[in-house]
């Protein structure tokens, strides 16, 4: 008895959670007989339509990592749009995480994607602070057209990620894959063809941005898991060889005021 009393409590709790969801949380009611069921999904009031790259060559963990890290960029935004506390006071939820981890691990389980190791998922964590601080320094979050813009500098970046490892994956050397990783050139020409058909104008600091959080993506793709070091690597460094995995570069502070 002690334990039905106790799981009604829970249900009263949760559901209590599910109406302060609002808008957030979509009920659906379904009848069977003389069964109904009710079921709550997240109802977010954002679309982020995007298709991956049609490529043979493009890796089914680009594809996941970059829907993950994406579709959670986009979801923390609309968290601090609804409601807007101001750009200081986002900014210091950003840096709290407010929304931050809480989105990703959303669109984790939507997904079904593993990290490999517990860095990358903290590397995906502060590419999207990092997004999002430069969001806020941007524009103004209440603005509806400013949002829709943001999508497509998000749509703009994801299909950047995804060409830009397809040419990374044709190399050989880990040298040349970093390289390639690194290579600002050639993702400044791509961001620019796509600005393009996008029809949008971004800014040096932006764009500076993105090619920042590009590289990291790239780099956390190819690097080696912590968890799982090759047996040759272990060889080499018993024999005094030390071979040192790929590491990303320090990401550049993200300063809070626009220039």
């Amino acid at each position: 008895m002690k334990i039905y009393t106790f799981l009604q409590i829970q249900f009263l709790i949760l559901c209590a959670f599910i109406k302060c969801s609002g808008p957030w949380t979509k009920r659906i009611v379904t009848k069977k007989g003389n069964s109904t069921t009710v079921t709550y999904i997240y109802d977010p009031p954002y679309k982020y339509k995007y298709k991956n790259l049609q490529s043979d060559s493009l890796r089914e963990e680009v594809k996941d990592l970059g829907n993950v890290e994406f579709h959670a960029t986009l979801d923390a935004m609309y968290n601090f749009k609804y409601p807007y506390k101001g750009k200081k006071e986002t900014h210091n939820m950003i840096d709290k995480n407010f929304y931050t981890t809480g989105s990703l691990d959303r669109f984790q389980s939507k997904y079904r994607y593993h990290f490999k190791d517990k860095l990358s998922r903290e590397k995906c964590i502060n590419r999207i602070k990092k997004r999002l601080n430069f969001i806020v320094i941007e524009g103004v979050l209440t603005d509806d057209a400013y949002c829709e813009e943001v999508k497509k500098v998000l749509w703009i970046e994801q299909r950047t990620d995804e060409e830009m490892s397809v040419k990374v994956d044709k190399l050989e050397s880990e040298e040349e894959k970093d390289r390639m990783c690194l290579n600002k050139i050639v993702i400044k020409d791509l961001i620019s063809k796509l600005e393009k058909a996008k029809a949008l104008k971004l800014s040096e600091g932006m764009i500076e941005c993105i090619v920042s959080t590009i590289q990291d993506f790239l780099l956390d793709l190819v690097r080696i898991p912590k968890e799982e070091v090759p047996s040759k690597n272990a060889r080499e460094q018993s024999e005094g060889k030390v071979h040192k995995p790929n590491k990303a570069p320090s990401e550049n502070s993200t300063t809070h005021e626009k220039n």
